[in-house]
């Protein structure tokens, strides 16, 4: 005798859960279930009906997947600190995982975060370098697939300034190397009240420190020192000194 109508009863593997059924016609092999709960294992049961009889059930569990992070965005971003936020889930779940995985696979970071926050600040980082970013929902033994993102740490400038050795018109500035691979390192000094300008060189990045010459004897100066990679310029470190007067 031909089916008439298959019913497909399904209900969540947890004590109390709502139990659900779907009728397809006897002529259908597929189906889909729709408006479940992501990352929950279902019980279904699905049985034939012939003349309004219901044959034994064909039962089987499916779990469906968590449903993947959206709404990844990067709010403030520093040289060694990024804060991100995301968007929440409508549903019950047991938290986050956060990871920073630098360009090089080197050095990452991973955090768990309870499933009720949707912000997090990462610290610790490297200045000026690129990292993939991946927040995962997880459940149980469950995970979702990743929503991903790339965000670059800021880079550092010199820091240390110190000025020495001034006499009437040379002085020596030396500085401590930043962190971050820079392109160069742009040095700038004059007379605090910029008469005349801004003497600049473009230094290499291993140089530490410079013999600041022909300046004018008696006179306050401003020193400013500042790292450059491709159209970034880093903060700048600054100080000030005055030449000794020239002795006759």
């Amino acid at each position: 005798m031909a089916v008439t109508e298959y019913v497909i009863s399904y209900q969540p593997a947890v004590p109390g859960g709502l139990q659900l059924q779907q009728r397809v016609p006897g002529d259908w092999t597929t189906v889909t279930l729709k408006e479940l709960e992501p990352g929950l294992t279902y019980n279904i049961s699905i049985y034939a009906v012939i003349s309004e009889v219901l044959s034994a059930p064909l039962g089987v569990k499916v779990a469906t997947q968590l449903s993947t992070p959206r709404g990844l965005q990067f709010k403030t971003i520093t040289e060694t600190t990024v804060e991100m936020e995301w968007e929440p889930f409508s549903f019950p779940f047991d938290g986050w995982e956060i990871s920073f995985i630098p360009k090089d696979n080197e050095g990452g970071v991973i955090a768990q975060l309870p499933s009720s926050v949707t912000t997090f600040n990462q610290t610790g980082l490297k200045p000026g370098e690129e990292y993939t970013v991946n927040v995962v929902a997880l459940k149980e033994q469950a995970r979702s697939s990743p929503t991903s993102a790339s965000v670059s740490t800021l880079i550092d400038g010199p820091t240390q300034i110190l000025v020495r050795d001034v006499s009437d018109t040379v002085a020596f500035v030396e500085w401590s190397p930043p962190r971050a691979k820079v392109d160069y390192i742009l040095l700038k000094y004059g007379l605090e009240n910029e008469e005349g300008g801004k003497t600049t060189f473009r230094l290499q990045p291993p140089l530490r420190q410079y013999s600041m010459q022909a300046l004018r004897p008696g006179s306050p100066y401003e020193v400013s020192i500042s790292a450059i990679r491709g159209a970034n310029e880093s903060d700048a470190a600054i100080t000030h000194f005055v030449t000794g007067k020239t002795q006759y």
